[in-house]
């Protein structure tokens, strides 16, 4: 592993923090220690670990208030609870808090390290993709490729030699009775800037951060595509634009970023880009009034197939239905794995009464497929539209809930929450 993250530890019975400590200490760079809430926090707020796992019922301060402080701080803070008791309070506690995980006690240590090693790997991905937006920072302030000078009407009035050599042109003139307008050439893709304005692209990317003015333009000699990070510089009369070649790095800033947003196993999205895809169709919500729908659902008995045919044929499986709903969904869509067999997809202005039909497509889809080794599974759906007394947690809770009910209602089914 290139890096071990810090852990903290809480727990309040000594023998069991004993024990589990030397496991943790070979997981981690640093280990930290608590006996209870009060004492947790505490540290919490002078190492900002990477990892913290908690038990939840302690003295002072129990883990579940603890957690609600520490997220006030960082939201993002990976948690990971062990308890004793498997209540559905704790898990609506749980999913409210957006907590990585769980793990009953006794802890199985298998399970610990599954998780440890994949929030590991996660962390090493996050740590080059921080380190890559670091360089691309820094040469924003190196010599430039390209040069180019504005006027205040947005006029090109000068190039350094570089610039017209990229465009193939022997001037300026040239330039501008080949290409028209820059902005123009900009190619249209998410990853990249591309101006929604017919008249002040310079305005317009300069309201970006620093680190999203990039864009993407077809070279004229290789026809081949080819990244520029763009640093503007205002005065009085004019405008100096710097153009600095990113191809490699943003090529491999987008590699880092898919491994860091989709599921290793199946390909969808992982729960962190859903969080993420989550936040934002809320936001759309509240300022545009924009309907949106949400998805979950599960194998039913997917415990049986691991114990009878094996984790592999298990992947499998997994992987294969992943395809398969890919195939039977928008590519609006968000489509992403919550954890072991379960999966949830939002639907942007989807209101419920469609959500629901296109669950029961599913269903039907997923029950005639034949699957690995002639196997034939069914699934059971949870589905919720967001609502104006909704929140991020109160709709993930909602829609876990409505999968709940369609599993203990028989399974095979779709239930709306």
């Amino acid at each position: 592993m290139k890096y071990k993250p810090t852990i903290l530890y809480v727990e309040d019975e000594e023998g069991i923090q004993k024990n589990l400590s030397k496991f943790l200490a070979y997981f981690s760079s640093h280990l930290f220690t608590a006996s209870n809430g009060i004492e947790g926090l505490k540290i919490y707020k002078q190492i900002k670990p990477d990892i913290v796992i908690t038990d939840i019922r302690m003295p002072k301060m129990d883990g579940i208030d603890m957690v609600k402080e520490i997220k006030k701080i960082d939201p993002s803070q990976i948690i990971i609870f062990t308890t004793a008791f498997n209540d559905s309070e704790y898990l609506l506690n749980a999913i409210n808090l957006s907590v990585e995980s769980y793990i009953l006690k006794p802890v199985d240590l298998d399970i610990l390290e599954e998780k440890l090693l994949k929030i590991t790997k996660q962390l090493n991905i996050q740590k080059e993709l921080d380190l890559h937006k670091q360089i691309i920072e820094e040469i924003a302030e190196l010599p430039e490729h390209m040069l180019m000078v504005f006027d205040e009407f947005q006029k090109l009035i000068f190039s350094n030699n570089k610039f017209l050599d990229f465009f193939d042109v022997s001037d300026i003139t040239q330039f501008n009775q080949k290409y028209v307008d820059i902005q123009k050439l900009f190619l249209k893709d998410e990853n990249f800037f591309s101006s929604s304005s017919e008249v002040n692209w310079l305005k317009e990317i300069q309201k970006l951060k620093q680190n999203e003015r990039i864009v993407s333009i077809l070279d004229p000699k290789l026809k081949a595509k080819r990244a520029f990070l763009v640093s503007v510089n205002s005065a009085k009369t004019h405008k100096i634009v710097l153009f600095i070649e990113i191809t490699t790095l943003a090529s491999e800033k987008n590699q880092l970023q898919k491994k860091a947003f989709n599921d290793e196993l199946t390909g969808v999205y992982n729960r962190a880009f859903f969080n993420e895809a989550l936040y934002k169709k809320v936001e759309d919500y509240q300022n545009n009034n924009i309907p949106f729908s949400c998805i979950m659902f599960d194998i039913d008995h997917f415990k049986t197939i691991n114990d009878t045919y094996g984790h592999q044929v298990g992947d499998e499986i997994l992987k294969e239905l992943s395809d398969l709903i890919k195939q039977h969904i928008r590519a609006t869509d968000i489509f992403a794995r919550w954890g072991g067999e379960e999966f949830i997809i939002i639907l942007p202005g989807t209101i419920a009464k469609n959500a629901l039909k296109i669950a029961e497509a599913m269903r039907k889809k997923v029950k005639a497929y034949q699957f690995l080794h002639n196997l034939n599974i069914t699934c059971s759906f949870g589905v919720v539209q967001f609502s104006k007394d909704d929140s991020i947690g109160s709709v993930v809770s909602r829609v876990d809930q409505a999968l709940y009910d369609a599993k203990n209602s028989g399974r095979d089914k779709v239930i709306q929450g």
